[in-house]
């Protein structure tokens, strides 16, 4: 069985791996190697998962058979202040959804996805937005796919550099839930 759940202090190893492993299977080949590398270096660590799982403004989910093993993630922020270019109601940022190479083809990124709308639906939000460059063709396909519309670019700073390629996406929840 598949479950949706909050990830925890102890997740943080596991969720370091799944994150390195896919971040450097969307990004090496756009960024290079060498950036990506530093970026997890960085960014997706233990230490620092683990400080961000603790932060009450940043939120993991975790999906995962109920054996544990990891099938995807995604990462909520809700303080990071919402770009200018995203018009829908109460918006929040999806900071992160990657999904493990077993998992792609089979519904799990779809899965994953619902399950974030319904919990940002909960905590009174209407609306995703997120940050996503187009030549991670892969997930550009998916989030236009899913209704997600391309608004303004943006630049993202990376470890000795900086990709200017960015497009901020949103999506109304309700209608991703068919309310």
């Amino acid at each position: 069985m598949i479950e949706l759940r909050p990830a925890t202090i102890p997740d943080a190893e596991a969720l370091s791996v799944l994150a390195t492993t896919t971040f450097h299977d969307g990004w090496a080949d756009i960024i290079g190697t060498a950036a990506a590398h530093e970026y997890t270096a960085h960014y997706l660590t233990p230490g620092r998962l683990t400080a961000e799982i603790a932060d009450r403004d940043t939120h993991f989910y975790l999906l995962a058979f109920s054996d544990a093993a990891l099938l995807g993630y995604a990462k909520l922020d809700f303080a990071r202040p919402t770009h200018g270019s995203v018009t829908g109601e109460r918006p929040v940022l999806l900071q992160r959804l990657y999904v493990a190479a077993s998992g792609r083809g089979t519904g799990v990124a779809d899965t994953l996805l619902t399950g974030i709308e319904e919990v940002a639906s909960r905590r009174g939000y209407e609306t995703l937005w997120l940050e996503c460059d187009p030549r991670n063709v892969r997930a550009w396909r998916f989030y236009e796919k899913r209704g997600f519309v391309a608004r303004d670019k943006v630049a993202y700073i990376l470890p000795g550099g900086q990709n200017d390629e960015v497009r901020v996406m949103e999506r109304g929840v309700a209608d991703a839930l068919g309310w």
